[in-house]
Formats: C-alpha cells, structure tokens, sequence
C-alpha cells in the first residue's frame, strides 16, 4: 500500500522589492501574533453614563441570593443582572467604603455613621446598623478573622477591633498621616492577622503582646493579598513573601513586572490578577518566573480591543453555575465593567477557516481535517 499526496505547485518571479516589503509585513504580523499570544481575551459589558443611577463603583460583593452588591458614590444598590435597585432609604450617608461577607453570610457594609448589617428575611433584604460611628473615625474597610473579631480601617490611619464577648474592645494607631483611604487587613494559614497601610507599611499583630509591630520592608506598597502562608504585595514590582507559624518571612521572591499595579486579586491556586488604573493582568503563579497576559476585550471571535477601563477601583469574581464559568467584576471611577469567558474558544496556530471534519477519540485528542486530501493506493 501506498500512499500518494498531489501537491501543485506554481512558481513566478517575484521582485526584489516586494520581497522586501512582504518580509517586512510578515515581521510585523508576527509581532501582533506573538504579542495576542501573551494575552487573555473576555467578554465583556460596560455600564456607564445614563444608564446608571450613579457614577462611581467602590466595591462589590455577591449575597447569599445571587444578587451583587454595590457600594457607589450614590450610596447602596443591588444588582439582578439587568436593574439596580436603590436601598439608600433607611441611610443617613450615602458614603458607602466597603463591603465584607460574614461568616454567618450576611454582609457588613460602612458608611460614614457606622457599620451596618445585610440580611434576608424570607426573599427581602434587611438593612440594620451593626456598630454606631460614635468611637470610629469615618470607618472604612472591613474584616472578620477566624475567631469572629472585626476589624476596622478608619480614615485617620486608626484600627479598631471589636472582639468576640469575652473581650475589651481595643484601638491602634498605625499610621500618622490626616487621610488614608485604605487600610487592609488580613490573616495566613496560621491565623496571625496581617495589615497594610499604603505607603506606611506592613504589620503583623502579636496576640500575646497584643500590639503590631512593622514588618520594616515595603513602605511603598500600595496594597496586598493573603493566600495560606504566602503574602503577594504589590509594590515597586510584585512581591511573594512566604511565612512561618512563628510570622516570621522564611522566602522572599521579587518579580519584575514594570507596571504601576494598584490592587491585587487571588483568581485560583495558579493565578492572580493584577490592576493598574486602567488596565488588567493575569500574572500566573506556577513557576518562579513571572508570566504575565494582558486581559483585552473581545466580543466578536475575529477582533481584539482595549478594555474601556478608567480608575479601577475594586475587583470582585463571581461563579456562574450554569456553565461554571467565572465572571470578573470590576469597578471604576466611571462605571462597571463585567468581563467572562466565550463558552466557544478559538483554537490557536491553526487555520480558522475551511475546516471539514472533526473526530474526537477516547484519550481527550482531537483530529481536525484541513482540507488536505490522500489517496490510498494497493499495491499489486
């Protein structure tokens, strides 16, 4: 048996000078090539404008019904994926910072005259002050440990503590300056609660000695994430401190991504995602190398775009049961952005057109036929 490929072939002079251009045509084709395929491609809806009730989207959070959440310049709305509906009736402030989820599944919120509570009786939300603003100092982001004590960032670089009963409510000052609008906290593996205070610092809180002592590196960082017994802070470049039970940093990694990141998000074990001012990164996490993608916007499969970002404020990730795929919430100061994954991917370094045949075998491979034609001959 044989087999036979008839290939034709068409030969023709072709100048010098139309060589050069096409040479330089094709170095620039796979410049764009080889640039799309250090990228992530999304879905996306933008809500700016008119279209809004308000303007500027602070932070979001999903509740224990499928709705988002959403702190805005114009106070409290709820998100049902097509109306956002006003809860600011019962609010005296409509300067809404921050959300946290409890661990009991309702959800805390601050504004200016305190902190407030999110619950559902029967199918309707119950909005009711958790903790009155008359020891806090415009309060601002939120946390809730392991062992139920909340946390609680002020504008005037204070934290508080509200502890569990058995406990004296306690205050620290952490940084010096008149304003901080962020102070973030968090907690490891080992249950030893981390703080950041942008361009002041890093802390870690001693139980025993209950105080917090400087971590004395990264003054400059602008914000930080803890994921089990490793801190990423986002600095002058990104950074990965890994840490004992004893709090101290056994193993510090440096990676030069050479872009101006403001906020940090865990995606999955082998993921994070990064946010400058206007644009998003994967930065992926597997190796000791620093693999970054950036995310674009791509609606129609044959076009790439420009995600319409413009001063991120809050990155938030949502599962959709469905299809399990992850949404990306993001909110700016002019609006929302929504950003999901096409349930059809494109199939890269391979032609996208004239495909006749497909054929999927058992071990998870799959033939494609292009077009190229054999012809068996037997022998004899």
């Amino acid at each position: 048996m044989a087999v036979d490929h008839t290939v034709l072939f068409i030969f023709r002079s072709i100048d010098m000078t139309v060589m050069t251009s096409q040479r330089h045509f094709f170095c620039i084709l796979i410049f764009f090539i080889s640039a799309l395929a250090c990228a992530q491609k999304f879905n996306y809806a933008r809500y700016v404008g008119e279209e809004l009730p308000f303007k500027k989207v602070n932070r979001l959070v999903k509740d224990v019904k499928g709705f988002v959440w959403l702190a805005t310049d114009k106070g409290l709305y709820r998100f049902d994926g097509s109306t956002f509906e006003d809860f600011n009736t019962s609010l005296r402030s409509l300067t809404i910072r921050s959300f946290f989820k409890s661990n009991d599944s309702s959800i805390l919120f601050t504004n200016d005259t305190g902190i407030f509570r999110i619950s559902y009786q029967a199918d309707t939300p119950k909005i009711e002050l958790y903790r009155r603003s008359d020891d806090l100092k415009y309060p601002t982001n939120l946390f809730q440990d392991s062992k139920n004590r909340l946390w609680v960032g002020q504008l005037n670089g204070a934290l508080t503590l509200y502890p569990d009963k058995s406990e004296v409510r306690a205050h620290y000052r952490l940084s010096t300056k008149a304003k901080n609008q962020d102070i973030f906290v968090n907690e490891d593996k080992f249950g030893t609660i981390w703080v950041l205070v942008p361009e002041t610092g890093i802390f870690r809180f001693d139980e025993i000695g209950r105080r917090f002592n400087p971590l004395g590196v990264h003054k400059d960082a602008k914000h930080f994430i803890v994921s089990g017994d490793e801190l990423w802070v986002a600095a002058d470049q990104l950074y990965k401190l890994r840490v004992d039970q004893n709090s101290n940093v056994v193993d510090r990694k440096t990676f030069a991504i050479n872009k101006e990141v403001n906020l940090l998000s865990i995606r999955d074990s082998k993921s994070l995602l990064m946010a400058t001012s206007t644009e998003l990164y994967s930065f992926y996490t597997d190796s000791d190398r620093a693999r970054i993608k950036k995310v674009f916007g791509s609606n129609d499969p044959h076009r790439v775009e420009k995600l319409p970002l413009n001063g991120i404020n809050h990155l938030y990730f949502t599962s959709e049961e469905i299809n399990q795929n992850d949404m990306i919430w993001v909110g700016m100061d002019d609006g929302l952005v929504l950003l999901w994954s096409s349930f059809f991917q494109t199939v890269s370094g391979m032609a996208k057109e004239n495909v006749l045949g497909l054929n999927a075998t058992g071990n998870g491979q799959v033939f494609v036929s292009l077009g190229m034609t054999n012809r068996v001959l037997l022998d004899g």
